[in-house]
């Protein structure tokens, strides 16, 4: 058998992850009246039911369910790879760091970036996650400690004091608040 058209595959995606034909159709920019088709057409070629028609919209049978999720994962890849294809053109630069980070320090400064490097066009990736570099899609990664990561260069964005606060109630209820400084001690577990 041969294989189905992309367009036809690509319709049975886009309804079974959205559940309608007219929500399929905008996600491709085709009329409702084309997903059909390409459904309709897909269905008679695999020989299989693939929609039930709900009042919720479009459900997946048992072969859709057995379909889908390929589909979805095929076409992730493929946006993926054309995406990766295309960075170099573009000047694409990947970057992870930690949310507060992002929000607070890296996002308010993009636009100098982007003003100093019009044709580079910045990812941001925000996770606590340590990322692995050679089988993630990053291409820097910026994040809080000492710096101690093999085989990466590490480079120090900025010192971060550490300053230990507490709710006045705890500092008045404290029969002697003096504490060591945290830089005189080897450990900071059981501070």
């Amino acid at each position: 058998m041969p294989l189905p058209s992309l367009n036809a595959l690509q319709a049975a995606e886009a309804v079974g992850r959205l559940g309608s034909l007219s929500r399929a159709a905008d996600a491709l920019g085709v009329t409702p009246s084309a997903v059909s088709h390409r459904l309709r057409g897909l269905e008679q070629q695999l020989g299989l039911g693939l929609f039930e028609r709900r009042e919720a919209g479009l459900v997946p049978t048992a072969a859709g369910r057995r379909l889908l999720p390929g589909l979805s994962e095929g076409f992730q890849r493929i946006a993926a790879a054309v995406a990766e294809a295309t960075a170099q053109e573009r000047g694409t630069v990947t970057v992870t760091c930690g949310l507060a980070f992002a929000a607070k320090w890296l996002v308010p400064r993009l636009v100098g970036l982007a003003a100093r490097h019009p044709k580079l066009e910045v990812r941001l990736v925000t996770t606590s996650r340590l990322v692995e570099f050679d089988r993630e899609d990053i291409d820097l990664g910026i994040r809080f400690g000492r710096g101690r990561w093999p085989g990466l260069k590490a480079e120090l964005v900025a010192p971060q004091p550490l300053i230990p606060v507490c709710a006045p109630a705890i500092a008045a209820a404290l029969a002697d608040p003096s504490l060591p400084l945290i830089e005189d001690e080897q450990s900071l577990f059981g501070w």
